[in-house]
């Protein structure tokens, strides 16, 4: 398998991981689960950002090293909008505190 094609398959998982994992789950948290959801969130919303950076950065040196043939074509501008969604639903939560 190339290196392309598990780029593209990471590509892919990260926006499936941000777009159903943290916004799906942000939006509509499993019924009985709202405050723990949102508890979570708020105390991981400054490494979720974070991890969103990091995940987006891979594809900018990735396609700078490597180019972007077989690669999700629109992957950074997703990124950028997902981030922003995201950003704005972990801006809505309370602030609470880490324990420990």
């Amino acid at each position: 398998v190339s290196a392309t094609a598990v780029r593209a398959y990471d590509e892919r998982t990260v926006l499936a991981t941000v777009l159903y994992g943290v916004l799906g789950a942000l939006r509509e948290p499993p019924a009985g689960f709202e405050r723990a959801v949102e508890r979570h969130f708020a105390m991981k919303r400054g490494r979720v950002m974070q991890v969103m950076r990091l995940w987006a950065a891979e594809g900018r040196e990735f396609r700078s090293e490597n180019g972007s043939q077989g690669l999700l074509g629109d992957f950074e501008g997703r990124m950028e909008r997902l981030s922003g969604e995201v950003k704005d639903a972990l801006s809505r939560l309370p602030l609470v505190e880490s324990p420990g």
